[in-house]
C-alpha cells in the first residue's frame, strides 16, 4: 500500500471516529468491532484527538474541522493541571 492510500485510510478513520463519538472523546477502540470507548473529559489522550482533527482539517482544506480542533483544545484547558 502506498503512502497516499495509507493517509486516505487515516483520514477516513478520523471521519468515522468523529461520527461515532460526537462530542465525547475517543479513548480506545474495540479490536474486534472498531467501536470506540469514550471519555467525557479527554483523559490522557485528548490532545491526540485534537491534533488528529487539526491535521485532517489542514490536509483536507476544511476550516470547520480546524475550528473544531481549536474548540476541543479549549475544552481541555481546565484539565491542564491534573496529574494522571
Amino acid at each position: 500500500m502506498d503512502n497516499a492510500a495509507l493517509l486516505n485510510d487515516l483520514l477516513t478513520r478520523v471521519e468515522e471516529t468523529r461520527a461515532q463519538v460526537g462530542t465525547t472523546w475517543p479513548y480506545h477502540a474495540d479490536a474486534d468491532t472498531g467501536a470506540w470507548h469514550c471519555t467525557e473529559d479527554g483523559d490522557w489522550c485528548g490532545g491526540h484527538w485534537v491534533e488528529m482533527l487539526r491535521i485532517a482539517g489542514v490536509l483536507q482544506g476544511r476550516p470547520a474541522l480546524i475550528e473544531e480542533a481549536r474548540d476541543r483544545c479549549e475544552a481541555l484547558r481546565p484539565y491542564l493541571e491534573r496529574d494522571d
